[in-house]
C-alpha cells in the first residue's frame, strides 16, 4: 500500500489484524471471514515501524517466544527453523544479545523473524524498512520474497517511499483519504512518480 501520511494505510492494517473494530465491509483471508473474529484467532501478524520486543529476553528468545510459550520445549526441527531465520536475517552473531543493545535496524529484523517463526496466515508490514540502508533492505526483501513463494502466505506492506514500492510490490494499492484510489502493477499505478524519479536520476548523473 502506497500513499502519504494520513491516507489510511496503517489504519487498514490494524483493522485487518483485528486491532480496530470493523463496522462495515468484508474482510476475508483464504475464504474465511475475519470480521468479528478476535485477533488471536486470525493468525495475522502485524509488524510495525517501532518493533515491540520483550526487553527481558535476548534475540533468540524474542524470536521463539510465541511458539515456545504454547508448546513448551522446542524440538530439533524448531531449532533448525530458528537457526535458519537467524541466518536469513543476519542475526546469528546476535542470538544471545540483549535487545537494548541492538540498533533500530537490528530490532526490526528480530521483529520480522519473530513474525515468520509464528507461521502466520498473513503478514502485515507497516513501514518496517524505514531507516535501513539500501543493501540491508534489499536482502530482507529477498528473504521475504523467498518466504512468500515457498509458503504462499500473503504479505501486505505499507510505504510512502516510491523506490521501496517498486522494490517490494507485485501489486500496488494507492491510498488517499482512507480509500483505495488505484490498484495494479507499480509501473502502472506509479507511472508519474517513476517518470519523475528517472528525471531526477538523469539530472544527478548530468551533474556528476
Amino acid at each position: 500500500m502506497f500513499g502519504p501520511s494520513g491516507s489510511g494505510k496503517s489504519t487498514l492494517l490494524r483493522l485487518i489484524a483485528g486491532l480496530l473494530p470493523q463496522h462495515s465491509g468484508v474482510c476475508q483471508l483464504h475464504g474465511r471471514e475475519l470480521r468479528g473474529m478476535p485477533p488471536h484467532r486470525r493468525r495475522v501478524v502485524l509488524v510495525e515501524q517501532s518493533p515491540a520486543l520483550f526487553p527481558n529476553l535476548n534475540v533468540e528468545e524474542n524470536i521463539t517466544f510465541a511458539r515456545r510459550s504454547v508448546f513448551g520445549r522446542r524440538d530439533v526441527e524448531e531449532r533448525r527453523a530458528t537457526d535458519a531465520l537467524l541466518e536469513d536475517f543476519q542475526l546469528g552473531p546476535l542470538r544471545g544479545a540483549a535487545v537494548h543493545t541492538l540498533s533500530g535496524g537490528e530490532r526490526q529484523r528480530v521483529a520480522i523473524a519473530r513474525a515468520l517463526y509464528a507461521e502466520p496466515k498473513a503478514l502485515l508490514l507497516d513501514e518496517v524498512f524505514t531507516g535501513m540502508d539500501a543493501a540491508l533492505r534489499e536482502s530482507l526483501i529477498a528473504v521475504l520474497r523467498r518466504y512468500q513463494q515457498r509458503t504462499g502466505v500473503p504479505i501486505l506492506s505499507v510505504t510512502h517511499d516510491v523506490g521501496e514500492a517498486f522494490a517490494t510490490a507485485t501489486e500496488l494499492l494507492r491510498m488517499r483519504d482512507g480509500a483505495v484510489v488505484a490498484q495494479g502493477p507499480p509501473e502502472q499505478v506509479l507511472q508519474a512518480e517513476r517518470s519523475e524519479l528517472l528525471r531526477s536520476l538523469a539530472a544527478t548523473q548530468d551533474v556528476a
